[in-house]
């Protein structure tokens, strides 16, 4: 089957452009964000987190956000998956995101563009690459510098899923004999003993709880592996990217990062940290592939763990 799209009105996000290739199916919003908010099989679940209610907000009534962005101004996380600029840095950061999208499609490519507030200087545009067959989405995350300045930053890709599911993320298999093989990097928030990690041998583990009381949990690493991994609701979803070993990453050398809380997870991976001269354009790539799986493993069962890792990052 061809890739095919149509315009609908999903849930409250307004009108989204629904893509289909017959195996996957995916919606992005076109009234906001934009956000890729819907990603499933095409007998499957949303693997994407929706905020319906507008309950993840940033800046509301804040002076300093309407002073970057204008009079009653915020931003708003409304769930899937978005681009990002890191370093974070408030208010910048939380670009709103409450306009209509420009978009464009070409034959299996979609392109997605916000508007572009002039205190920022950057240009986010989202492109998305549909395989005629497979459940498989090429993922261009761009930003292009038109601030006037050099801007040192770099593309950073966020993935917002819904909850109660398990993340497989690999350690580096490099083992040096004498130096470190990797960095593994912690937010002030973060506590090592958080029931829902498993630090194992070949792979971290983190389990998303749907209205815990435990709190906000974060790490990175540096993932030369490229690969990440999330089950929930009999789909896996797969995230593929570049590591470049040479590369200089932000956050200590983060290619990779993953957050929790109570209603979510996100599956971050970030390109390389540069310095970008007016005009110039940065893009990371990733590869999502969706694959279906009965069940999660127990986290604490790392054989099972890595038998299922070694299937699904093939």
């Amino acid at each position: 089957m061809a890739v095919t799209y149509q315009i609908e009105n999903y849930k409250t996000y307004g009108k989204v452009v629904a893509i289909t290739n017959g195996t996957v199916d995916i919606k992005v919003t076109a009234d906001v964000g934009p956000r890729v908010i819907y990603l499933a099989l095409a007998d499957g679940q949303n693997v994407m987190f929706n905020d319906d209610s507008r309950e993840v907000t940033k800046g509301k009534g804040d002076p300093i956000f309407e002073s970057a962005f204008g009079k009653d101004k915020y931003w708003q996380i409304y769930g899937g998956h978005r681009i990002w600029a890191s370093p974070e840095e408030y208010p910048y950061s939380y670009v709103p995101g409450d306009e209509p999208v420009k978009w464009t499609a070409e034959g299996n490519k979609f392109t997605f563009e916000p508007n572009m507030f002039p205190t920022l200087g950057l240009k986010f545009t989202l492109e998305l690459v549909i395989d005629n067959k497979k459940p498989l989405v090429t993922v261009n995350n761009i930003i292009e510098n038109h601030s006037g300045g050099i801007r040192r930053i770099a593309v950073w890709a966020l993935s917002v899923l819904a909850s109660n599911g398990l993340e497989i993320v690999p350690l580096p298999k490099e083992k040096p004999e004498l130096l470190s093989s990797g960095t593994l990097e912690l937010w002030p928030y973060t506590n090592m003993a958080d029931g829902r990690v498993h630090w194992g041998k070949e792979y971290i583990t983190l389990r998303s709880v749907e209205g815990t009381p435990d709190g906000a949990f974060k790490f990175g690493i540096t993932n030369t592996a490229g690969r990440a991994a999330y089950i929930n609701n009999g789909t896996a979803f797969i995230k593929k990217f570049t590591h470049n070993k040479h590369g200089n990453y932000p956050d200590h050398g983060m290619s990779f990062e993953t957050y929790t809380n109570d209603k979510f997870i996100e599956m971050e991976t970030l390109g390389e940290l540069s310095e970008m001269l007016p005009g110039e354009t940065s893009v990371h790539t990733e590869q999502w592939v969706l694959k279906k799986v009965a069940k999660a493993p127990n986290p604490k069962n790392e054989a099972a763990v890595a038998k299922l890792a070694e299937r699904l990052f093939k």
